[in-house]
């Protein structure tokens, strides 16, 4: 009974291993209607903008999209954090 039990749980285990990444995936798909999904040519990839911004020399901890901007919050020399809105073409700062 209990190599069952054993056995059991090791399979559960290795398909939650399996399974895992993908529900990491989070990009974006849309449903052409005729049977095949694809990526979104709106999907925003947050990784790539906050290495962007900190090529930049930007300090950005996180970001993301903010209508037609993107949203940072950025650290400050005196180790605050502030939020600050960048173009999303050029990536340079926009003050409302």
């Amino acid at each position: 009974m209990s190599k069952k039990l054993i056995a059991l749980a090791a399979a559960a285990t290795a398909l939650v291993g399996v399974s895992a990444p993908v529900l990491a995936d989070d990009t974006d798909y849309t449903y052409d209607g005729t049977g095949v999904y694809s990526e979104s040519e709106t999907s925003f990839d947050d990784g790539y903008v906050l290495y962007q911004l900190q090529s930049k020399g930007v300090d950005a901890t996180a970001v993301e999209q903010w209508g037609s901007y993107y949203r940072a919050f950025v650290k400050n020399a005196d180790g605050t954090t502030a939020m600050q809105l960048f173009n999303t073409d050029t990536l340079t700062p926009v003050s409302l």
